[in-house]
């Protein structure tokens, strides 16, 4: 009877070894899926470390600050189900260099991508129709941004601090005329130290 205790032990130390061996991929997804905090389609809060982040697309609206101040995320994938971003959304997200908006959103809002200094060129595409205030703020490594011709509104403060960038927009658009507008501002802007 204890030979087969024995026996039946050393297996289970085995079974063991060898579980803690095999790949955690159905894990990890679960735990993915978990690090979004979710109020019914609201997407409230984002608690992962991952550096390339799809939002589910369940979520029709991103809650303020929902990604804020996450310093592991290097790019995002917005789906075209999410409909608005709230305030602060990706505020102080220091390492993203990468946003793909789904075609849902028609806006980006206030202070969205505020201080993304990981930001250093972006594509607005033409399912957005405005840019709020402070949206891209303090993004002091922004050098470049294409707008298209649809959208038709711009926030005055929407690029404040960002000394380095360069609008790339149609002549003649709304683009085109804040730009210019933009240029002269940042002659009377103080400049930002890195």
């Amino acid at each position: 009877m204890k030979k087969k205790s024995k026996i039946g032990g050393i297996l289970l130390i085995i079974l063991a070894i060898i579980i803690m061996q095999l790949p955690l991929s159905e894990a990890d997804a679960a735990t993915s899926a978990s690090d979004f905090v979710f109020d019914g389609k609201i997407l409230v809060s984002y608690k992962g470390t991952e550096k390339d982040v799809s939002i589910p697309t369940t979520a029709e609206i991103i809650g303020k600050g929902a990604f804020e101040d996450n310093t592991s995320i290097e790019s995002v994938t917005i789906p075209y189900s999410v409909k608005r971003m709230k305030a602060f959304v990706f505020w102080g997200c220091s390492n993203l260099s990468k946003v793909s908006f789904g075609s849902g959103l028609s806006e980006v809002g206030d202070y969205v991508f505020n201080n993304c200094m990981g930001l250093k060129n972006i594509t607005i595409p033409s399912h957005i129709h405005s840019i709020g205030v402070k949206a891209f703020a303090d993004c002091v490594n922004l050098t470049d941004i294409v707008i298209p011709p649809e959208v038709t509104f711009i926030h005055e403060s929407a690029f404040d601090g960002c000394k380095k960038l360069v609008i790339h927009a149609d002549e003649g658009s709304y683009a085109w005329k804040y730009a210019q507008d933009f240029y002269e501002r940042q002659k009377e802007m103080p400049e930002y130290e890195d």
